[in-house]
């Protein structure tokens, strides 16, 4: 139970129940509140779970349950706490006994009073119900008294009076850590480089900074400084009244709402009524306010500012380009109501100006002195209006041995090793990876993944209205610079008269996911300020993709390129960009946006010298975020466990090695009708693609399943994530003519069967499914199997019949459906495909006989006479099942032939005397020179019992080819051996002769029919 150990009582009158959840040993009731409210660590657990889990003590020591293999509490510290400094059951969390008050003398209607509630655990103090309460008790409603529950009189449970002493002034050792206005953590000891004065904690002002404390940061990432104001310095103003003074936030709660429900506090705070799933106060902006600018009790209001203007408005939805908003720069002192520089801004940002959309703060922002009471005008002494020279906006260069980012700002281990890789600078390129350092991280919930590439170190080099991308050199170490100096490139994106002509083009020198085309202004690309740079271009407004990142997460992470492309912070397990219209369409950055004249040329050159001109990949309707879901579109949960297989922390896992690949617990039973189901693949969306040949597997064996589940391909056709470069390439692994990614949907390669089958019209099985969910689902495939999304306690599929039919023959993706007769074209081919034996197991294509010697330099030889045709050893005897095989193009013909069945057409429609004349086929049961091979076989057209080899007199078959054939007869319905091989694998390979014997295509090492029979055997059946 996620709640912890239970027991059965052993007086039910008293529980007033026959279970209770358990009371911890010692536990006594406190005063005590988490703090930060709904803290949790690096990993996501929170207090309850250090509670529950015994990870701690309420001492503040390691519980029993802690492993020590994990390191310490403050290796899994977060927003500057651990939790023996955050959870009350870990010795941390802050007393409210001098804050709260409960309702003087009140009690239930039962009689129990505050202290009743907080003792029995019967609620928490988030004003939820506790693992004492139980459910058949009803509410707390049912108890009310005096017009109130619980929920409103006791602090225990959220409610309660708050006094309005302030917080303590904890500037000494033993407070929790102090941060900047921007939220970044201080360093709690740090010495002031020019009066050389020691800071011991956190926040002290050594200089006489006439705006208070400060201090030095850990993350310079983070404030893009490495120092910062701290947040608790900042000055309150007095004889407050809210302003305006009716506000409302977008949900109706007014500022009396945000003060007695403890939504927030008086330094600007979130309180502890506030839920962290409400997400942040920005969320619920009306009316050109938040509630940390409109009221008091948040340290807002009218007065704050004396020259605030309460009837001013913002410049609705503004943000710069940044993406910070006029909340930010009023709540974080970066601006004066005059329109000067607050406070928190720092000098080396540059001008208000360098960070400007269409307007700048001072012009669109209230609490800059613009707004709509100047109708968005800046006020006359306004600074910062005017961009920077290059030489006044510096990017400042890290501390040394600082830790280092990748481009999704999550910070890199230090040390760190894998195989025989390894680095001990947080960021190297121990594979040399074409696209630069990388490194492992320390929280792989903040990438999404346990790595990522680095941020470049050092600053930018501008051009003007254009950024050069930051620290970019190609793959000969030249940089943006030498591509200048050198002439080696136009504003165009096209070869300068520097570049010589033998060199190539600009992308064999592609490096860091860019060539010179993508990555500096001079050559047509970087990172341009389009209003600067007069191209008028626009994000859509308010553009989100499905996880709620924006196009300034885009830009920041760098997860696209200028032309639409995957960017380098994106990561390929993340599948294709989510939403409608997609961030390469939503997002200047991504080449998109809404675009004036000019745009396309500046970023989307072409030329024979321009870099790789990436279009927008396919949209998928599956986030790109963590969390997964089964082939039944179930949510799975993120941490599970199971008996003698062991835990997931990530969702999905394959613990027990299951050969369909990962799966998982899911999070609601009734959703997948079981408790469990196999992962789909992040990306993934149904297709008309069916892999081709059918059953198609590589030389070592493996299938197209295989290359999807184990990441040895991806989608667009290249090599997946767990491809390891030293197996060689796809085509090392060549089978029947064809790689992985000819031959299977999920490498790019397939055939597309949407104009070739339709599901039968309007069918729906018993339960009302339709064939799109028995194909989305992977309830089936196309080869009439049944897939990874169905479940073996469902049943078969004929539980579900529906007008006499099954998903089996209504469904083109269970291998059904109706074929069309669109007629092939009549293309020749060019060179030879390799040979297959009966089996159709590859030829060697040279080989020696070992008997006679004699070498054999094309597939298929007859070096000894054999009577029966040419022969060949195979690459793969698994496939044989022996080391030879009679070649499929051998086979001996009969005369006097005559078509069998005589009006047999395949299941597209065609007939033998299309085979014929279109030359699909030879007469000795080879593919024609009207064959392609991304037909796939024969055996796909099967219909009617046959195929072209066995029906066809032109193509080997007929029914004359055996004088004891009796076209009449039927196969025994279903059948297959006990190697899932049929009466048509019998009849095509050779196996048999029609009076029951062994044919030329077996194998005497096979044994006997009987061997491989299962009620009765091939002569039977």
């Amino acid at each position: 139970d996620t709640l912890g150990d239970w027991c059965m009582v052993a007086d039910e009158a008293c529980e007033e129940a026959d279970w209770g959840y358990c009371k911890p040993q010692g536990f006594k009731a406190t005063t005590c509140q988490d703090s930060p409210a709904g803290w949790v660590d690096a990993e996501g657990d929170n207090c309850g779970d250090y509670g529950i889990n015994g990870y701690c003590t309420a001492q503040g020591d390691y519980g029993k349950d802690w492993d020590k293999s994990w390191g310490s509490f403050a290796d899994f510290a977060n927003q500057g706490h651990t939790a023996i400094t955050a959870c009350c059951n870990c010795g941390g969390g802050v007393d409210t006994s001098d804050q709260c008050k409960d309702k003087a003398d009140w009690k239930d209607a039962d009689g129990d009073t505050c202290a009743s509630y907080s003792s029995a655990a019967w609620c928490d103090v988030t004003g939820q119900y506790g693992v004492g309460w139980h459910e058949e008790w009803g509410t707390f409603a049912n108890y009310t008294k005096d017009g109130k529950t619980a929920f409103d009189a006791c602090c225990a449970c959220g409610g309660g009076t708050f006094s309005a002493t302030p917080r303590p002034d904890e500037s000494t050792t033993g407070v929790r850590a102090r941060t900047t206005l921007l939220g970044c953590e201080c360093k709690k000891e740090w010495q002031d480089e020019i009066t050389g004065k020691n800071c011991n904690g956190f926040c002290c002002n050594p200089d006489q900074d006439p705006n208070g404390d400060w201090c030095y940061v850990k993350d310079w990432t983070c404030e893009d400084s490495d120092w910062g104001y701290c947040r608790d310095g900042r000055p309150n103003a007095e004889a407050c009244a809210d302003t305006p003074a009716a506000w409302i936030d977008s949900y109706g709660y007014d500022c009396s709402d945000y003060a007695n429900l403890h939504f927030c506090t008086q330094t600007g705070g979130y309180g502890s009524g506030w839920k962290d799933d409400w997400g942040t106060f920005d969320q619920y902006w009306h009316d050109g306010h938040t509630a940390y600018t409109a009221c008091c009790a948040c340290g807002g209001g009218g007065s704050r500012d004396s020259g605030y203007d309460a009837s001013c408005q913002d410049s609705q939805g503004w943000a710069d380009s940044d993406g910070d908003t006029c909340g930010s720069y009023r709540d974080d002192q970066w601006c004066t109501a005059t329109g000067g520089y607050g406070w928190g801004w720092h000098e080396e940002w540059g001008t208000f100006a360098d960070h400007g959309a269409e307007m700048s703060a001072p012009q669109a922002c209230c609490a800059c002195g613009g707004g709509s009471s100047t109708n968005f005008k800046a006020n006359p002494g306004a600074q910062g209006l005017e961009r920077s020279s290059p030489a006044e906006h510096v990017t400042p260069s890290p501390p040394p041995d600082e830790a280092r980012k990748t481009w999704n700002g999550c910070t890199c281990k230090k040390s760190w090793s894998e195989g025989n890789l390894a680095c001990s600078s947080y960021c190297c390129n121990p594979d040399d990876d074409e696209f630069g350092n990388w490194c492992f991280v320390e929280d792989e919930d903040c990438e999404e993944a346990s790595w990522g590439y680095c941020q470049p170190l050092g600053g930018n080099s501008e051009h003007g209205a254009c950024t050069d991308l930051q620290g970019w050199a190609d793959a000969e170490g030249d940089g943006c610079w030498s591509y200048q100096e050198g002439g080696w490139c136009n504003t165009d994106g096209t070869p300068g008269a520097g570049w010589e002509s033998e060199w190539g083009g600009f992308v064999d020198y592609f490096s860091q996911g860019h060539s010179a085309a993508t990555a500096c202004c001079i050559c047509g690309g970087g990172n341009r300020n389009n209003e600067a740079a007069g191209v008028t271009c626009s994000d859509t407004p308010s553009w989100k993709d499905p996880d709620g990142d924006g196009c300034a997460e885009y830009t920041t992470f760098k997860w696209c390129t200028s032309t639409g492309g995957y960017g380098i912070g994106w990561h390929e397990e993340w599948g294709n960009f989510g939403g409608e219209p997609t961030a390469a369409k939503a997002c200047c950055y991504c080449g998109g946006g809404s675009s004036g004249a000019g745009r396309t040329e500046v970023l989307t050159a072409t030329g024979s010298g321009s870099g790789p001109q990436q279009e927008a990949r396919p949209t998928s309707t599956v986030s790109t975020g963590s969390k997964r879901f089964t082939w039944n579109d179930c949510a799975c949960k993120k941490t599970w466990e199971m008996e003698q297989v062991g835990k997931c922390t990530g969702f999905c896992c394959n613990l027990d090695n299951d050969t369909l690949g990962d799966w998982c617990m899911v999070a609601d039973e009734a959703c997948e009708e079981a408790d469990w189901g196999y992962c789909k693949p992040q990306g993934f969306k149904a297709t008309t693609c069916q892999d081709s040949p059918a059953g198609w597997v590589d030389a070592e064996g493996d299938n197209c399943g295989d290359y999807g589940i184990n990441g040895y391909c991806t989608a667009q056709g290249d090599y997946g994530k767990d491809w390891d470069k030293s197996w060689g390439s796809f085509a090392d692994f060549a089978n029947q003519g064809h790689t992985a990614i000819t031959a299977c949907c999920n490498c790019g390669g397939g055939v597309d069967t949407s104009d070739q089958c339709k599901d039968k019209a309007d069918w729906k099985d018993a339960d009302g499914d339709t064939c799109a969910s028995y194909s989305s689902a992977a309830w089936c495939d196309v080869t009439g199997q049944y897939g990874v999304g169905w479940h073996e306690e469902w049943g078969t599929f004929a539980n579900y019949t529906k007008d006499g039919k099954t998903a089996f023959d209504a469904c083109c993706a269970c291998g059904g459906g109706t074929f069309s007769a669109t007629p092939r074209p009549d293309e020749s081919t060019t060179g030879v495909r390799a040979r297959t034996t009966l089996l159709g197991c590859e030829c060697k294509k040279e080989w020696q006989d070992e008997i006679t010697g004699k070498n054999c330099n094309g597939f298929c030889c007859n070096p000894d006479q054999d009577p029966n045709g040419d022969w060949c050893y195979v690459k793969d005897w698994t496939c044989e099942d022996s080391d030879w095989g009679y070649c499929r193009d051998g086979r001996p013909n009969a005369e006097a032939c005559a078509d069998t069945p005589a009006a047999w057409i395949d299941s597209y429609g065609y007939d033998c005397s299309d085979y014929a004349n279109l030359h699909f086929c030879t007469q000795t049961g080879g593919y024609g020179s009207g064959w392609k091979d991304d037909w796939g076989t024969f055996d796909q057209y099967w219909h009617d019992g046959h195929t072209a080899y066995t029906a066809c007199c032109a193509c080997g078959g007929g029914g004359s080819r055996d004088s004891g054939y009796d076209a009449s007869c039927q196969d025994s319905q279903g059948w297959a051996d006990s190697d899932g091989d049929t009466c048509g694998s019998y009849r095509d390979d050779q196996w048999c002769t029609a009076t029951g014997g062994y044919g030329w295509g077996w194998h005497e090492e096979w044994g006997t029919f009987a061997d491989h029979g299962t009620e009765m055997s091939a002569p039977q059946a």
